[in-house]
């Protein structure tokens, strides 16, 4: 008996994309290439204007989700931490957990914040039936600070490339195929300062450093550099596409949605040396260390030496409808244990 199942993409209320809004988008778009008979994707009927009341509908949405289900014998799949699991309902529930940032790194979050977090979890921890993480660094870190949950899973997330050829012309324009993109919303785990003081490398490679993403720095004050803000994710995928390399400098990161886009598109990837980069992308990215800068002639030979055409060994693996599969197993996995 295969189990119902309800997937929340109450996310998608958020205007502005990044890593983990793109596994919801994803994931929806593996489940519809499913059996549809069996898979409900549940998507907002309108967007608030206002982005306070966005996020609270989010929350709404999958509480409505929970109320609508109630006596269902059916398996809800959140997008990230959050559920709401309501007293005599008959659902299962399973949460996505992208990283454990907030306990590895608490400075880059406000007390608040934490302590909401940490509720969460906590309740993922205790209550949820299944618990997904995107990589078996994010697994660790939760066993470590949480404990077991109920039922777990690695599952690594979808990652989607099929946008890469409807980038609009006038994002790329001026920009010649050899620049470094550093595509990811700016924060402090990304280390965009610790990049920029990197440039001297890239511009002696006689490359042009490019950002984007929300918060991307605009007054980097360096010739060779371009900061063109948060773009569609079209855009992104495509300028991806489009450059000869991608660079990601990350403190921490629980799966990095994209440098798995460039690795997807046979782009070379320079990675910081980190434990997810080293689950992920050994053997095909130059995983290098912080703090410092790697010499020229390190970068230039794993640059001379990729080959396009070379394969991340994740691509099969990432595919929308294998992921999407992958979860429809688990949440089978999840209701048999609670028949039995």
């Amino acid at each position: 008996m295969k189990a119902d199942v309800f997937f929340s993409n109450a996310l998608r209320l958020n205007e502005r994309s990044g890593g983990v809004i793109d596994v919801a988008v994803n994931l929806a778009r593996g489940f519809a290439e499913c059996d549809p008979s069996r898979v409900s994707v549940v998507e907002p009927s309108f967007v608030p204007r206002s982005r306070v009341l966005r996020r609270a509908f989010r929350f709404l949405l999958e509480l409505n989700l929970e109320l609508k289900c109630l006596r269902k014998d059916a398996v809800l799949v959140f997008p990230n931490y959050f559920m709401f699991p309501l007293p005599f309902s008959r659902v299962r529930r399973i949460v996505i957990i992208h990283d454990v940032q907030f306990k590895v790194m608490p400075a880059n979050f406000s007390l608040m914040k934490r302590a909401w977090l940490a509720i969460c979890y906590t309740v993922a921890w205790r209550m949820a039936d299944g618990v997904v993480f995107v990589s078996e660094t994010t697994a660790r870190d939760f066993l470590s600070f949480f404990g077991v949950p109920l039922r777990h899973k690695v599952i690594y997330n979808p990652v989607d490339v099929s946008l890469a050829t409807e980038t609009a012309p006038e994002v790329s324009r001026g920009l010649n195929p050899g620049f470094a993109l550093a595509s990811f919303h700016h924060y402090r785990h990304k280390n965009s300062d610790l990049l920029l003081r990197w440039f001297g490398t890239f511009r002696r490679l006689g490359c042009r450093l490019v950002f984007t993403g929300h918060r991307a720095p605009w007054e980097v004050g360096l010739a060779g550099v371009s900061s063109l803000g948060f773009l569609a994710k079209k855009d992104v995928i495509g300028l991806t596409a489009q450059a000869g390399c991608f660079v990601s400098l990350s403190s921490f990161e629980g799966f990095n949605m994209s440098a798995a886009e460039a690795a997807k598109l046979g782009k070379p990837v320079i990675l910081s040396r980190i434990p997810v980069h080293e689950e992920l992308f050994s053997g095909y990215a130059l995983l290098v260390e912080t703090s410092r800068v790697p010499p020229l002639r390190q970068v230039l030979s794993y640059l001379s030496e990729f080959r396009s055409g070379i394969a991340w060994r994740l691509c099969g693996e990432t595919e929308p409808r294998v992921v999407a599969e992958r979860y429809l197993d688990f949440a089978d996995e999840v209701a048999r244990a609670a028949d039995s």
